[in-house]
């Protein structure tokens, strides 16, 4: 009696540990299955943005040193470029608002210098001229504030482009490259406009001092002339 209940025993602790084990079996093989689809479709979405990028696809057996090189230059250079970009955009804004002040300001100035001695608001229209002055002068400071980052930025950029270089991902050096040349031309163009404005400006300006030296010494003149 006591052997058939230990055979009994024996037997059932065999069936246990073959259910263990194929449990065991079944969570694996549902695990390796989610890989499988993981893979498969990070390999079809890969596949698009690699297209672009010549990049390899972003295929999880081959995840090497050198693939996750090349994402994080291409990664950098997006992130480069971007900062490249809103810097000029700042830049370029700030220049078209100083080239409006300028040209209020000459408009202003040739105004004035037509009318002196013959506007009896020739105060007011210098309180004008002053404050329109006072503020292209702080566009202007904006202005040279954001060149003198934009020297950091230009730095950034073609550390971007080499890195991206060494690193096989020929696309996004090229992409930097251009980009940053594109945004050079663009600032050149604006600023070469900014200072044809501020040619324009001096000589309106000294053209209307001129002028208020003329008219003074006028009326000094008449001031010392005898009754």
């Amino acid at each position: 009696m006591h052997s058939i209940l230990l055979f009994y025993l024996t037997l059932i602790r065999y069936i246990l540990s073959l259910a263990a084990q194929a449990n065991v079996n079944i969570r694996n093989a549902t695990f390796i299955a989610g890989i499988v689809t993981a893979k498969q479709s990070l390999t079809n979405d890969g596949d698009k943005f690699a297209s672009k990028l010549n990049l390899t696809s972003a295929d999880p057996d081959r995840l090497t040193y050198s693939f996750l090189i090349k994402q994080a230059a291409s990664h950098t250079v997006d992130a480069a470029t971007t900062v490249l970009t809103q810097t000029a955009v700042a830049i370029l804004e700030n220049e078209k608002k100083y080239r409006e002040e300028l040209r209020k300001l000459i408009k202003l100035m040739d105004f004035h210098s037509e009318a002196i001695g013959q506007n009896e608001d020739d105060n007011s229209l210098w309180d004008q001229i002053v404050a329109l002055r006072s503020e292209s002068e702080t566009i202007k400071k904006k202005i040279n504030e954001m060149d003198i980052f934009l020297q950091s930025v230009t730095q950034l950029m073609s550390a971007a482009a080499e890195t991206a270089y060494h690193a096989d991902c020929e696309y996004g050096s090229i992409a930097a490259s251009e980009r940053l040349q594109s945004v050079t031309n663009e600032l050149d163009f604006s600023k070469n406009k900014s200072k044809d404005l501020e040619k324009r400006y001096l000589e309106s300006y000294s053209k209307l001092i001129r002028e208020s030296g003329n008219q003074k010494t006028e009326e000094d003149v008449a001031e010392c002339s005898p009754s």
